[in-house]
């Protein structure tokens, strides 16, 4: 979750826009987020911050109001992170769960670089069956 406030608020606005530019937004809470880029024309890229993976699969389910997903970072806080500061890890896979684990609605699993696989709420590592999960998107810039 983010946070703005009036003295962040950059002091030219686009008009007609429905939207405000902000210098700097306040993390209310250190729990792990999604960088996501986001190709909206032909090499112009857009990237956003979101909160977890139900917004990461509307923004995937989407496509054509938002763009093509072109990389997604888990970005993990320290108290989250094996090594105790900020960490970003590269998603390879974004996959649907089909069926939920713990009873929920189905939601996205990550699968990062190295293999490890991403989920639930807050965002944590998780264990998953291939069989229990649909490919939604594999992201080239992210692998090898």
């Amino acid at each position: 979750m983010f946070r703005t406030h009036e003295p962040f608020k950059y002091p030219i606005q686009f008009g007609g826009d429905e939207s405000t530019v902000w210098r700097a937004v306040q993390i209310v809470l250190n729990m792990p987020w999604l960088l996501v880029t986001i190709e909206v024309e032909e090499e112009l890229t857009q990237t956003f911050l979101l909160n977890g993976t139900d917004d990461l699969l509307q923004c995937v389910e989407d496509e054509s109001d938002f763009g093509r997903l072109v990389a997604v970072r888990l970005v993990l806080p320290p108290a989250y992170s094996p090594s105790s500061d900020w960490t970003f890890v590269p998603v390879c896979r974004i996959e649907r769960e089909l069926r939920s684990v713990d009873g929920a609605h189905p939601s996205a699993v990550l699968t990062s670089r190295d293999g490890h696989r991403y989920g639930g709420w807050p965002i944590g590592l998780t264990e998953r069956d291939d069989s229990d999960l649909a490919l939604l998107v594999e992201l080239p810039m992210a692998t090898t």
